[in-house]
């Protein structure tokens, strides 16, 4: 379970690192920065992390690549209060996995950008539209694709259409079966994913074939029967919650070590970092090739991902992918 638990955290940094839009607080171009050191200082706080260096060397950001040329341009306005609440709420964001903050994200990290572009209007990226939505074309990634500004449906009541969990009022979620909005389904209820069920539980046993059902998650230092913990940087051992393991602390069962590190002779160790051995990710700009870390490919070189390119862009070609500069869409 614990590293399966690793996709949820990335979704969450992925999220997190979309927002973003004012005078005072912080400035547009240390965002980044700032936003990177206060998601690694709860990551390590959460018990994901030894240390912030660890942290920062294996998560990355792209908020300047993103969403800069869109506030350059003066189609995306940038709040520097809001940002600063965001980075401030992050200090005391909950590592409970079940509870609405750590599923939504803290409300001021929703508001930092504003898009000035109106609906019917053109747009490359959904933070320049007033609605937040651009509808666009499918494309090459390596290309902008011009969309359209669409209006968003907002706070919709219960029965009412959606497409999407944010198109509901608080409380709801979107049903993908019926695209319809309902409330969310308290504990011993039957669920398709997390986000259906009521804050403080979490959806166990779900497929593609068949309903999971809403139960309660036990804390560090409860009975994990579902092989699932409340807290982010906890795994289920022998029937138990415990916390993660980190460096260099032991890991004897092999499966200890947070899903950030990994269990080496007995012993948690940080992500292989350029020139040592690795299994299947590295830290800091490297790249797992044949067992061992090495530095990014050069733009134009062929690649098979996005983590061997030096700005993280593996550009789909005619014959081979290649390492690109990313598209700047404004």
């Amino acid at each position: 379970m614990g590293h399966a638990r690793f996709a949820v955290i990335a979704a969450l940094f992925a999220h997190l690192t979309a927002c973003g839009g004012g005078d005072g607080g912080i400035k547009a171009t240390d965002f980044q920065a700032a936003e990177l050191d206060a998601q690694c200082e709860r990551l390590v706080r959460c018990g994901l992390f030894s240390n912030q260096d660890a942290c920062k060397g294996t998560l990355v950001n792209t908020f300047d690549r993103d969403v800069l040329p869109g506030i350059d341009a003066k189609k995306v306005k940038f709040d520097g209060g809001k940002a600063q609440e965001c980075i401030d709420a992050l200090a005391t964001t909950s590592c409970d996995v079940t509870t609405k903050e750590f599923r939504e994200q803290p409300a001021a990290c929703q508001a930092i950008l504003t898009g000035t572009v109106a609906d019917g209007q053109p747009c490359e990226i959904e933070a320049e539209c007033i609605s937040g939505t651009c509808d666009q074309p499918l494309c090459a990634r390596e290309s902008c694709c011009e969309g359209t500004c669409a209006a968003t449906l907002v706070d919709a009541p219960a029965g009412a259409a959606c497409m999407f969990d944010a198109n509901c009022a608080d409380a709801l979620f979107c049903d993908k079966t019926d695209h319809t909005c309902h409330a969310l389904v308290a504990a011993a209820g039957d669920c398709a994913g997390d986000n259906e069920c009521k804050y403080g539980t979490a959806c166990i046993g779900a497929t593609d074939l068949q309903k999971g059902k809403c139960r309660a998650l036990p804390a560090i230092g409860e009975a994990c029967p579902y092989m699932l913990c409340a807290d982010a940087g906890a795994t289920c051992t022998n029937g138990t919650c415990v916390a993660f393991a980190l460096a260099p602390a032991a890991c004897p069962m092999g499966t200890e070590c947070s899903p950030f590190s990994r269990c080496v002779n007995g012993a948690c160790v940080e992500l292989p970092v350029l020139g040592e051995a690795c299994e299947d990710r590295c830290q800091n700009g490297s790249w797992c090739n044949a067992g061992t870390c090495v530095g990014p490919r050069a733009d134009g070189d062929a690649c098979d991902n996005d983590d061997e390119c030096p700005e993280r862009f593996c550009a789909e070609g005619p014959v081979f992918d290649a390492c690109a500069m990313p598209p700047v869409c404004d």
